[in-house]
């Protein structure tokens, strides 16, 4: 919450409005001092003076809200990837083969690419809450459907439907990122998001290993069951809608294609004082929301059928007609594509000889995975959003998203290179030691680039955020989805090492694509603009920032 000391330190005096390109913003004050970088952060976006607007929220209202969908996400990763750790039971009991248990995890992902175009114009119509609510109540059925099926044609079907009913997971979290958190803030908090998602990821099969081995492979899908059940009361008892419709009046806000204009490319040159930057004192006059208005099944904004159909095609002209969003969705993609390749590759290779390892001792592997993520999480939050105040600070209080792309340099090189130790190590029957800590430094790059492109998305094009994620969920989980499938056949014709090190190639040449976000991000953002402002402009009553 922001106290009034907070909110008059937002505002700097203004007499000249200059209009930015999609994502440039004011976030350090220069007005009240030298102008060297030493004053105060501007918060972006600005607030309302609604005590009932998220942003307006005290932290530990907003840390309980982020914390209850970080739980959420937990255990919508925990269940995607625990089953990798029984196959080999599976194997055994129902007489198959580990290339029909990837189509396991191949329908979870196909599931996942497809949920988000179908539920995300639900959340951006009806409010987030009731699309938690229904995603969590089908995630609970799912895992006990899961805990008694007889085969790998009932589990594969009962993960194509988690998969869709968790693909929220993947863009309504960051899209509440962005509804109660600032620009300053948001590395960290999606930092967060992706710590929960490897934990998931990688400390679930730890545990399952374990549980396999004690109390037998039914028990681990009854524990996942207890878990998402935790989920859903707290979501449907304890989660409050964070969507806020303001009460507008006058001019919206929303940037007209005909204000962003080439010279924009040199706003640098600008003082922070030819701005105009403006915040909202709270005003405690208003009445707040009791706890059932909060805890309303739906938070409706006017628009039109058309607009609703609209959010179900536009996810993909935003992905093909905005270069930057394109680009990323690549780099993006192609982080999940090598982990899916890791995670289907560890398990056959782990339990074959020479290594022969147990259920509960795969499960222990994962260690590594998430001791890099954790690394990763603080290199691409907490440090990244210092190093773009500190960067801002250098350029006069303006700061350029692609300022977040700076500390993706490192990792850049580092992933590939971890995925290289690891194919020719495991492969090469080396110390199980050794393939993991390629795994570890794979974690940490996947991650901390994860952090930086997600916000710098966020950053720049917040008002359609919810198409955005959609198109990104839809091609990460597509390319995750082909890798898993074809995998097995690429396996089949080279070999296990010459097919993890094609892909350290791959992964190297996607990577590689940031230098173009960080050289040339900016041009790409004013070439964009204008349509940018048409699509914003087609929202449901977005919030201006």
């Amino acid at each position: 919450m922001m106290n009034n000391s907070d909110a008059e330190a937002a505002v700097p005096p203004s007499n000249i409005t200059v209009t930015f390109p999609p994502g440039t913003k004011i976030l350090e004050d220069g007005s009240r001092n030298t102008g060297h970088g030493d004053g105060h952060l501007v918060f972006i976006p600005t607030p309302s003076d609604d005590p009932d607007d998220p942003l307006n929220w005290s932290k530990a209202r907003k840390y309980i809200n982020f914390g209850i969908i970080s739980w959420y996400t937990f255990m919508i990763f925990v269940i995607l990837d625990v089953g990798g750790v029984c196959w080999g039971i599976w194997v055994e009991l129902w007489n198959t083969t580990f290339n029909d248990l990837n189509n396991i995890y191949g329908a979870n992902l196909a599931g996942l690419a497809m949920g988000c175009v179908l539920f995300i114009p639900f959340a951006l119509k009806y409010g987030r809450r009731v699309v938690y609510i229904f995603s969590v109540t089908v995630t609970l059925a799912c895992t006990i459907w899961m805990s008694q099926v007889n085969g790998v044609v009932s589990l594969v079907l009962a993960n194509l439907f988690s998969g869709l009913a968790g693909a929220v997971s993947e863009a309504l979290v960051q899209m509440t990122v962005a509804d109660i958190f600032f620009v300053h803030e948001r590395g960290t908090f999606n930092g967060i998001y992706l710590i929960m998602t490897s934990a998931g990821a990688y400390l679930g099969p730890v545990a399952s290993g374990y549980m396999v081995d004690g109390q037998g492979w039914r028990w681990l899908y009854y524990w996942c069951t207890i878990g998402i059940a935790i989920s859903f009361i707290s979501i449907v008892f304890f989660y409050e809608e964070t969507k806020f419709v303001p009460a507008l009046t006058g001019q919206s806000s929303t940037p007209n294609p005909s204000q962003i204009q080439e010279p924009l490319e040199d706003a640098k040159d600008n003082t922070v004082t030819s701005v105009a930057t403006r915040t909202s004192v709270i005003d405690y006059t208003k009445p707040m929301k009791t706890y059932r208005q909060r805890m309303a099944l739906f938070t409706t904004t006017p628009g039109s059928l058309s607009t609703f159909l609209r959010h179900g095609y536009q996810p993909f002209i935003v992905l093909f007609t905005i270069p930057s969003v394109f680009l990323i969705s690549i780099i993006y993609s192609g982080l999940l594509a090598w982990l899916s390749l890791i995670l289907v590759t560890e398990t056959a290779i782990f339990n074959l000889p020479p290594y022969s390892f147990s259920a509960s001792a795969v499960g222990l592997l994962y260690l590594a995975g998430f001791t890099g993520s954790l690394i990763g999480a603080v290199y691409g939050g907490p440090l990244s959003d210092w190093s773009i105040v500190y960067l801002a600070k250098r350029n006069g209080g303006i700061y350029e998203p692609e300022m977040r792309l700076y500390m993706s340099l490192f990792p850049m090189i580092l992933g590939p290179g971890g995925i290289f130790l690891y194919g020719y190590t495991a492969t090469n029957g080396m110390h199980w030691i050794i393939p993991n800590i390629g795994v570890a430094i794979f974690a940490f790059s996947l991650v901390a680039i994860s952090d930086n492109v997600l916000t710098y998305l966020l950053d720049s094009y917040s008002e359609i955020l919810g198409d955005i994620l959609t198109s990104l969920a839809f091609v990460r989980n597509g390319m995750s989805t082909l890798i898993t499938f074809t995998c097995a056949f690429w396996i089949d014709s080279l070999g296990y090492q010459k097919t993890i090190l094609s892909f350290g190639f791959l992964a190297l040449a996607t990577n590689l694509l940031l230098l173009p976000m960080i050289f040339w991000g900016k041009k790409l953002r004013i070439m964009s603009a204008p349509r940018y402002a048409r699509m914003a402009a087609q929202q449901f009553d977005p919030r201006a920032i």
